[in-house]
């Protein structure tokens, strides 16, 4: 697979530039102040409680790979990134009142809300599964996404439920404590057809804000 961006932020710390990469575009700031920390990309402040900084790799058919040293209540990759209300989010969210760990693709955020409007999940873990490193890896190709944590597919390939054609990809998280330590992102079209399913995973309960639980 082609690599088209890459980074392992090992450059000078700062809390307002988060520089370019080895590998590709520079990054483009949608919500938030990013920067650099001990050679670890950061969300330096939030804005209403979130961060988001995206690169172009040019196709909406991706295999990105990022590693959360410290992951928040809530994180993960953002796709199809057209503005700061405008994006899906793949990756977890924490119900901090059930103890568990909902894992899946979460629709765009409202103007001034916290938390996502609405989530398809893959999987619900224990709260044990949010470690520290979490490594995750999200693969699209063709509208069909695989998620992995730690180098394990969680829960089932499914379709994407929502069609998009920005091809802007990058980093979503809840909280300034969260370090991001590499960020590849690849062409997937040279991956194997990704299994086909059908119908969305827990397409009938989706994930609304007051499910979300106390974030950080």
């Amino acid at each position: 697979m082609a690599t088209l961006v890459q980074d392992d932020f090992n450059r000078a710390d700062s809390a307002t530039v988060p520089g370019g990469p080895v590998t590709g575009s520079a990054p483009t700031v949608l919500v938030g102040t990013w920067g650099i920390s001990s050679n670890q990309l950061y969300c330096a402040t939030l804005s209403s409680t979130r961060g988001l900084i995206v690169w172009d790799p040019g196709t909406v058919d991706v295999d990105v790979e990022v590693t959360f040293t410290t992951p928040g209540n809530f994180g993960g990759v953002a796709v199809g990134a057209v503005s700061a209300t405008d994006f899906i989010g793949v990756g977890w969210v924490v119900n901090t009142t059930e103890g568990v760990m909902n894992v899946g693709l979460t629709r765009n955020y409202s103007s001034g809300s916290s938390q996502p409007d609405v989530m398809h999940k893959v999987a619900v873990l224990n709260t044990s599964a949010l470690v520290s490193p979490l490594t995750l890896r999200v693969e699209i190709k063709s509208g069909m996404c695989k998620i992995s944590i730690n180098g394990s597919q969680v829960g089932q390939t499914f379709k994407v439920p929502l069609v998009y054609t920005n091809t802007r990809c990058g980093v979503w998280t809840n909280s300034t404590t969260t370090r991001i330590d590499n960020l590849t992102i690849q062409d997937s079209t040279s991956l194997g057809a990704l299994p086909s399913r059908t119908g969305h995973a827990y397409k009938g309960r989706p994930l609304m804000s007051a499910d979300a639980g106390a974030s950080e």
